[in-house]
């Protein structure tokens, strides 16, 4: 009798970057790409990637600025892909494409009321004084487009010139996109619910710096970041909850943790866990990449 072993997560693993291979490999053979060129994987949620090519002829510019025409959503489990239609011209015509600063496509949770084999693509194009969602989902098959109005009048005024994106890395909690604008001491939201913008003033006591975007215990927001007292040379981690308290001014509550006394970089939220690296006084990041690699 043959006894059917469980495959170890590095198997499953191995497997499933073998499979997304395939599908990139099959997909420029589709489009054409040039050889030097690949397609490379953008974003991953629920079991899918996203896969974003470089059109013949073109090449990504220094921070991903290309407008981007080829998308396609990989399930590697089942080794199936789907290459997403070109965005429209006419929606296309929002922005004035040589002007963009930033371009982020990226994977969204299925629309409330759509099956669970849907899923939704956004792309983000940041302007000087635009900001154009695309938005394409798989349950009615075409693009469409959502237009933050109030962007224009929010990036402009004290703080600029602005040089570079004037957003951070992009987090996800209740339903809901947030990214940190640098100069602004605000959250961009987005909710993926009434596919509405809106902004959130930072906590006044806001260090700056690196922060991670969490799901407090009923419902509400909650954000870590670190601060540092260098007359003490002491390290916090700080950890704010946002709450609507019932039709008062909305409101943040913060509690400070003491830290050793190090320097750290919040790498990442999963599971219910911050990740946070610490590195020990006198030793860079390159040393401890080279100790880890021993």
């Amino acid at each position: 009798m043959t006894v059917a072993t469980r495959k170890t997560v590095e198997e499953e693993a191995a497997e499933m970057r073998t499979s997304i291979q395939e599908v990139k490999t099959e997909l420029e053979a589709v489009k054409g790409i040039r050889a030097e060129s690949k397609f490379l994987t953008r974003d991953h949620r629920d079991g899918r990637f996203l896969l974003s090519g470089v059109p013949e002829g073109r090449g990504y510019r220094c921070g991903d600025l290309v407008w981007i025409t080829d998308l396609a959503v990989c399930d590697p489990l089942h080794r199936r892909y789907l290459l997403l239609p070109a965005i429209p011209v006419d929606l296309t015509a929002a922005v004035d494409q040589p002007s963009i600063i930033d371009f982020e496509p990226f994977l969204a949770p299925a629309g409330e009321g759509d099956k669970d084999t849907s899923f939704r693509v956004f792309c983000l194009a940041q302007c000087a004084t635009k900001l154009v969602l695309f938005v394409f989902s798989s349950s009615v098959g075409r693009w469409r487009a959502v237009t933050f109005d109030s962007w224009g009048a929010l990036v402009t005024g004290p703080g600029d010139p602005a040089s570079g994106s004037e957003l951070s890395q992009r987090y996800f909690a209740h339903k809901s996109f947030y990214w940190l604008m640098h100069r602004r001491n605000k959250l961009l939201v987005l909710s993926t619910s009434g596919m509405e913008f809106s902004t959130l003033e930072l906590p006044q006591d806001h260090p700056g710096g690196e922060i991670a975007i969490v799901e407090a215990g009923g419902g509400n927001l909650g954000m870590f970041s670190l601060c540092s007292v260098i007359a003490h040379g002491t390290v916090y981690l700080s950890y704010a909850i946002f709450r609507d308290d019932c039709g008062r001014a909305n409101q943040w509550h913060s509690e400070l943790i003491p830290m050793p006394k190090r320097r750290y970089d919040i790498m990442g939220v999963a599971g219910g866990y911050l990740l946070v690296q610490g590195v020990p006084k006198g030793i860079s990041l390159v040393d401890l990449l080279r100790i880890q690699n021993q």
